[in-house]
């Protein structure tokens, strides 16, 4: 590593993959003394093979749809950045948001710290990743309101379940404000921005001299940010691309749950597999471990037996899906990251 670059070393080391890898561990050793070990053993011997490479597959599919939601975002507020930059990005920031304090925010830095090594403009990269999660939360939110249907109407909906629902769909509403606020009455983020640095300014001696320059600056970015978002609000075969692939990531996961259901048994049918699956994507967004470590992956499984599957094939499907989509990403990505770096 050269230049800036360096800075990154120091957020690596072994512990925190190890934290990662003991939180994963530990949650499949509870999971195995609830549910027999040796019918999890007798089921997963008896497992068809050739699904679990069905769902292997599924997982690259996901990430190269996933590159493609981010390649219609940045084309969107007018990032010329190509698709397979994106896809080593997509990778790399799969292991940085595991491994480095912050989990999807750290992810989000090394795309628009790329941005800045590039020479594109800062502001517009940091917007471009708050839409791309707005687009992949709304459409997993399509995903999660079938799901509490679902349970409500079996009478198994909990209160921890609505509550963590009511704190993502909080989150998304008020980014989705701001973003339209920041469209169309951007003179307001320009105020706000002004009064802060005056305050700043009064505060300390030293940032006085910088306040005017602040709040003018404040004004150019608001700017081009307004302009980009009006520009795509108003592209609406931009905006029904990115929906698609937004759709499509909840679909793939979907699919590669079913995949591994049919590897160890039956299918479950719509209702039990979207729930489980929202239940445990759901606690994997609010939780506070890296990826939802060890939180996930008890949703998931409770979910599931609370639908009426058997506990060893919940667990096992489970835990094999998180190795597919948080482990082969996260190896993956340490190699894609080290040519990222490089390149910098």
């Amino acid at each position: 590593m050269t230049g800036q670059a360096g800075n990154f070393s120091p957020l690596f080391s072994p512990h925190r993959v190890a934290f990662v890898a003991i939180l994963f561990f530990a949650a499949a050793a509870v999971a195995l003394h609830l549910g027999q070990a040796a019918e999890i053993r007798r089921t997963l011997q008896q497992g068809r093979w050739w699904w679990i490479a069905a769902a292997i597959l599924l997982q690259v599919v996901f990430l190269i749809n996933q590159s493609a939601l981010y390649h219609a975002v940045y084309r969107m507020v007018r990032l010329p950045v190509g698709f397979g930059r994106l896809l080593e990005l997509v990778m790399s920031a799969a292991f940085v948001s595991a491994v480095v304090p912050g989990g999807t925010i750290s992810g989000t830095g090394l795309m628009v710290y790329d941005a800045v090594r590039r020479g594109l403009d800062a502001a517009r990269a940091a917007l471009a990743n708050v839409i791309f999660f707005i687009f992949d939360y709304l459409a997993f939110l399509v995903i999660l309101l079938l799901a509490l249907f679902y349970l409500f109407s079996r009478g198994n909906l909990q209160s921890y379940e609505l509550a963590a629902t009511a704190v993502l769909a909080g989150g998304l509403g008020t980014l989705l404000l701001l973003l339209l606020l920041l469209a169309w009455m951007p003179a307001l983020f320009v105020t706000l921005a002004g009064r802060l640095a005056r305050t700043a300014g009064r505060l300390s001696r030293k940032l006085e001299g910088h306040a005017q320059h602040w709040e003018e600056k404040a004004g150019e970015i608001t700017g081009r940010l307004s302009d980009a978002l009006q520009a795509m609000i108003k592209n609406r075969p931009a905006l029904l691309r990115a929906a698609t692939h937004a759709l499509l990531v909840e679909g793939i996961g979907l699919m590669q749950l079913q995949a591994l259901f049919l590897a160890f048994g039956q299918s479950p049918g719509a209702g039990r597999l979207i729930t489980g699956y929202a239940v445990g994507v759901l606690f994997m967004i609010v939780s506070i471990t890296p990826q939802g470590v060890g939180l996930m992956e008890g949703a998931m499984t409770a979910a599931y037996t609370s639908t009426g599957i058997p506990m060893e094939q919940a667990v096992l499907v489970t835990f094999i899906y998180r190795a597919l989509s948080l482990w082969l990403p996260m190896i993956g990505g340490f190699i894609f990251f080290k040519r990222t770096v490089n390149r910098w």
